[in-house]
Protein backbone atom coordinates (compact mmCIF):
# COMPACT_ATOMS: atom_id res chain seq x y z
CA UNK A 1 0.00 0.00 0.00
CA UNK A 2 0.79 3.56 -1.08
CA UNK A 3 1.57 6.06 2.02
CA UNK A 4 -0.10 9.48 2.31
CA UNK A 5 1.73 12.94 3.66
CA UNK A 6 -0.59 14.07 6.31
CA UNK A 7 -0.36 18.13 7.46
CA UNK A 8 -2.84 18.93 10.28
CA UNK A 9 -2.94 22.34 11.28
CA UNK A 10 -2.75 23.65 14.43
CA UNK A 11 -5.92 24.22 15.68
CA UNK A 12 -8.29 24.78 19.09
CA UNK A 13 -10.50 22.18 20.46
CA UNK A 14 -13.23 23.36 21.91
CA UNK A 15 -15.06 22.49 25.29
CA UNK A 16 -17.03 20.01 26.40
CA UNK A 17 -19.11 18.89 29.47
CA UNK A 18 -18.47 15.24 30.24
CA UNK A 19 -20.90 12.76 32.67
CA UNK A 20 -18.60 11.24 35.12
CA UNK A 21 -19.74 8.86 37.46
CA UNK A 22 -19.10 8.87 41.49
CA UNK A 23 -20.44 6.61 44.16
CA UNK A 24 -24.07 6.60 43.48
CA UNK A 25 -24.57 9.09 41.39
CA UNK A 26 -23.32 11.25 37.94
CA UNK A 27 -21.69 14.39 37.81
CA UNK A 28 -21.17 16.73 35.12
CA UNK A 29 -17.22 17.77 34.10
CA UNK A 30 -16.42 20.82 32.12
CA UNK A 31 -13.45 19.47 30.09
CA UNK A 32 -11.67 22.84 29.21
CA UNK A 33 -10.44 23.81 25.63
CA UNK A 34 -7.09 22.75 24.30
CA UNK A 35 -4.73 23.83 22.06
CA UNK A 36 -3.31 21.27 19.52
CA UNK A 37 0.03 21.69 17.52
CA UNK A 38 0.42 21.38 13.59
CA UNK A 39 2.19 18.34 12.57
CA UNK A 40 3.31 16.79 9.72
CA UNK A 41 2.75 12.62 9.47
CA UNK A 42 2.39 9.78 7.46
CA UNK A 43 -0.33 7.00 7.37
CA UNK A 44 -1.37 4.22 4.74
CA UNK A 45 -3.42 4.79 2.23
CA UNK A 46 -6.77 3.11 2.83
CA UNK A 47 -8.49 4.53 -0.35
CA UNK A 48 -12.19 6.00 -0.13
CA UNK A 49 -14.00 6.09 2.81
CA UNK A 50 -16.83 2.97 3.87
CA UNK A 51 -14.60 0.90 1.18
CA UNK A 52 -12.14 -2.13 1.76
CA UNK A 53 -9.69 -3.57 -0.19
CA UNK A 54 -11.54 -6.50 -0.88
CA UNK A 55 -14.41 -6.18 -3.02
CA UNK A 56 -17.92 -6.83 -1.21
CA UNK A 57 -19.18 -9.86 -0.70
CA UNK A 58 -16.23 -11.67 -1.30
CA UNK A 59 -14.85 -14.08 1.34
CA UNK A 60 -11.42 -13.72 3.00
CA UNK A 61 -9.06 -16.32 1.88
CA UNK A 62 -5.95 -18.11 4.33
CA UNK A 63 -3.09 -17.70 2.75
CA UNK A 64 -1.24 -20.45 0.84
CA UNK A 65 -4.27 -22.81 1.64
CA UNK A 66 -4.81 -23.67 -2.14
CA UNK A 67 -1.22 -23.80 -3.23
CA UNK A 68 -0.23 -26.69 -0.27
CA UNK A 69 -3.37 -28.67 -0.87
CA UNK A 70 -2.15 -28.39 -5.13
CA UNK A 71 1.54 -29.67 -3.86
CA UNK A 72 0.02 -31.92 -1.44
CA UNK A 73 -2.25 -33.75 -4.18
CA UNK A 74 0.40 -33.38 -7.10
CA UNK A 75 3.44 -33.70 -4.77
CA UNK A 76 5.51 -30.70 -6.78
CA UNK A 77 5.70 -26.76 -6.37
CA UNK A 78 3.18 -26.10 -8.79
CA UNK A 79 1.07 -22.94 -8.56
CA UNK A 80 -2.59 -22.70 -9.44
CA UNK A 81 -2.37 -20.63 -12.47
CA UNK A 82 0.26 -23.31 -14.42
CA UNK A 83 -2.09 -26.24 -13.77
CA UNK A 84 -3.86 -28.12 -17.04
CA UNK A 85 -7.66 -28.91 -16.83
CA UNK A 86 -6.73 -32.66 -16.07
CA UNK A 87 -4.32 -31.85 -13.29
CA UNK A 88 -7.33 -29.50 -11.75
CA UNK A 89 -9.37 -33.10 -12.03
CA UNK A 90 -6.93 -34.77 -10.35
CA UNK A 91 -7.17 -32.44 -7.57
CA UNK A 92 -10.43 -32.02 -7.10
CA UNK A 93 -10.95 -35.87 -6.56
CA UNK A 94 -7.95 -36.65 -4.29
CA UNK A 95 -8.39 -32.91 -2.11
CA UNK A 96 -9.68 -33.07 1.81
CA UNK A 97 -10.84 -29.90 1.09
CA UNK A 98 -14.70 -30.18 0.19
CA UNK A 99 -15.86 -29.23 -3.24
CA UNK A 100 -18.12 -25.96 -1.76
CA UNK A 101 -14.85 -24.58 -0.11
CA UNK A 102 -12.95 -25.14 -3.47
CA UNK A 103 -15.69 -23.23 -5.27
CA UNK A 104 -15.85 -20.46 -2.42
CA UNK A 105 -11.67 -19.99 -3.19
CA UNK A 106 -11.80 -19.74 -6.62
CA UNK A 107 -14.67 -17.49 -7.03
CA UNK A 108 -12.87 -15.40 -4.51
CA UNK A 109 -9.96 -15.29 -7.57
CA UNK A 110 -12.16 -14.77 -9.93
CA UNK A 111 -13.71 -11.98 -7.86
CA UNK A 112 -10.32 -9.98 -7.30
CA UNK A 113 -9.73 -10.18 -11.16
CA UNK A 114 -13.09 -9.28 -12.16
CA UNK A 115 -12.13 -5.78 -13.64
CA UNK A 116 -8.86 -6.98 -14.77
CA UNK A 117 -8.94 -5.51 -18.69
CA UNK A 118 -6.85 -5.74 -21.81
CA UNK A 119 -4.40 -3.05 -20.24
CA UNK A 120 -3.68 -5.91 -17.52
CA UNK A 121 -3.29 -9.17 -19.42
CA UNK A 122 -1.52 -11.34 -17.07
CA UNK A 123 -4.99 -10.83 -14.35
CA UNK A 124 -7.13 -11.36 -16.89
CA UNK A 125 -5.17 -14.30 -18.21
CA UNK A 126 -5.46 -15.93 -14.17
CA UNK A 127 -8.83 -14.80 -14.21
CA UNK A 128 -10.07 -17.20 -17.43
CA UNK A 129 -7.95 -20.25 -15.88
CA UNK A 130 -10.09 -19.32 -12.51
CA UNK A 131 -13.23 -19.67 -14.52
CA UNK A 132 -12.11 -22.94 -16.22
CA UNK A 133 -11.12 -24.55 -13.26
CA UNK A 134 -14.34 -23.69 -11.59
CA UNK A 135 -15.85 -25.07 -14.80
CA UNK A 136 -13.88 -29.01 -14.06
CA UNK A 137 -14.81 -28.62 -10.47
CA UNK A 138 -18.72 -28.37 -11.56
CA UNK A 139 -17.78 -31.62 -14.21
CA UNK A 140 -16.01 -33.11 -11.63
CA UNK A 141 -18.68 -33.00 -8.54
CA UNK A 142 -21.52 -32.96 -10.78
CA UNK A 143 -24.77 -33.31 -8.26
CA UNK A 144 -22.69 -32.59 -5.50
CA UNK A 145 -22.43 -29.13 -5.74
CA UNK A 146 -26.09 -26.97 -4.76
CA UNK A 147 -27.34 -23.55 -6.80
CA UNK A 148 -28.07 -20.70 -4.65
CA UNK A 149 -31.23 -21.29 -6.19
CA UNK A 150 -32.07 -24.25 -4.14
CA UNK A 151 -30.60 -23.83 -0.87
CA UNK A 152 -32.68 -19.99 -1.11
CA UNK A 153 -35.93 -22.23 -1.85
CA UNK A 154 -34.77 -25.04 0.84
CA UNK A 155 -34.28 -22.18 3.47
CA UNK A 156 -37.91 -21.23 3.35
CA UNK A 157 -39.65 -24.89 3.99
CA UNK A 158 -36.32 -26.73 5.81
CA UNK A 159 -35.06 -26.02 9.66
CA UNK A 160 -31.20 -25.62 9.36
CA UNK A 161 -30.72 -29.64 10.50
CA UNK A 162 -32.59 -30.72 7.70
CA UNK A 163 -31.23 -28.81 5.31
CA UNK A 164 -27.77 -29.22 6.38
CA UNK A 165 -28.24 -33.32 6.29
CA UNK A 166 -29.98 -33.05 2.88
CA UNK A 167 -26.86 -30.98 1.05
CA UNK A 168 -24.70 -33.59 -0.70
CA UNK A 169 -21.37 -33.01 1.13
CA UNK A 170 -22.26 -32.17 4.32
CA UNK A 171 -25.10 -34.42 5.13
CA UNK A 172 -22.90 -37.10 5.63
CA UNK A 173 -20.77 -35.43 8.05
CA UNK A 174 -23.56 -34.73 10.38
CA UNK A 175 -25.11 -38.01 9.97
CA UNK A 176 -22.28 -39.69 11.44
CA UNK A 177 -22.20 -36.64 14.14
CA UNK A 178 -25.60 -37.55 14.85
CA UNK A 179 -25.51 -41.30 14.52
Amino acid sequence: MSRLMVRRKAHRRKSYIKDVKRGKGVKLKRIPATRVKGATFTIRDIGARGRSIRPRGVPQLKKGRMTEEIERVLGRGKIATELSDKEWAEVFRKTKIPAREWLGMLGTQVARRKYAGKDEPKRLANRKRFERAISILAREKKGKLIPKEAIYKWSKVMTPRERALAMPERGKRKLAEVV
